[in-house]
């Protein structure tokens, strides 16, 4: 069974994601940073194919929020645990330094990663995908994890 961790820095839509995903409310969403401290497991099946899950709490390399080291630590255990990670970045945003960071860290472990632009709630802005090449990730994918928008292109990505 494939192993998929779910990463990125708070509030980018990791729990929406997983629970869109898991197609039921496992994970709690809230605008509120830190809410998701320990890793969460679900098994799904994807494609007629099994599939193992695991949302992350949000890293936060200034660690601003109450917990933060231990979140990484929780979520660098999830990363070593899978056979492939999805980035979720907030395509609302744009790129920030927080994610060219979680990229450099994730590359560390050798694991094939995929880019989410999440929250892409009105359709896929091409200029603004484009600006997300310089984080150097091959796949990747336009998503909301809100209205459930590509998230079958996404893991048939993941898969």
């Amino acid at each position: 069974m494939k192993t998929i961790a779910l990463v990125g820095r708070p509030n980018v839509g990791k729990s929406a994601l997983f629970n869109r995903i898991c197609q039921k409310r496992l994970s709690i969403v809230d605008d509120e940073e830190g809410i998701t401290r320990d890793r969460l497991f679900a098994q799904v099946e994807v494609f007629g194919i099994p599939l193992r899950l695991i949302d992350t709490g949000g890293i936060d390399f200034e660690e601003a929020i109450p917990f933060a080291k231990l979140v990484r630590l929780q979520a660098e255990k999830a990363i070593v645990e899978a056979d492939a990670v999805i980035l979720i970045v907030d395509g609302q945003v744009g790129v920030t330094s927080f994610d060219e960071a979680m990229v450099r860290m994730l590359r560390r472990f050798k694991k094939p990663i995929i880019l989410a632009v999440n929250k892409m709630d009105k359709g896929v802005d091409e200029a603004l995908m484009a600006s997300f090449q310089c984080l150097g990730v091959l796949d990747v994918c336009a998503v909301s994890a809100i209205q459930g928008f590509q998230i079958a292109e996404l893991l048939e990505i993941a898969l």
